[in-house]
């Protein structure tokens, strides 16, 4: 007489057959109720990871559109600067105080 092999349930199979025993149905439909789950929560964290993208796309344009607004910003400020500094504008801000510029260079 053959040794008949004895079927070793994993920890999930006893899990569904639990939950069949307790709710009264099958091992099918428990196996069902577990897929539908399983797709329920990738849905979720579909849903999740499009609506987390939109909000990375929404900060990225706010954050380029003030990006230009400071590079032009800067633009304008240091142009001005410039334009201050020459001597010419320098020489009649200072005239309008009293103070003229020297005629004689600077000597060693």
């Amino acid at each position: 007489m053959a040794k008949a092999k004895k079927k070793t349930i994993s920890f999930l199979g006893k899990i569904e057959l639990l939950i069949a025993k307790i709710v009264n149905v099958s091992i099918e439909e428990v196996r069902v109720a577990w897929f539908l789950i399983y797709c329920t929560i990738l849905l979720i964290l579909f849903i999740s990871n499009n609506y987390y993208s939109n909000n990375v796309a929404r900060t990225i344009s706010k954050l380029s559109k003030e990006n230009d607004e400071l590079q032009a910003e800067y633009v304008f400020l240091t142009s001005e600067v410039m334009l201050k500094g020459r001597m010419s504008k320098v020489s009649e801000g200072l005239q309008d105080n009293g103070l003229k510029p020297s005629i004689t260079p600077p000597t060693k």
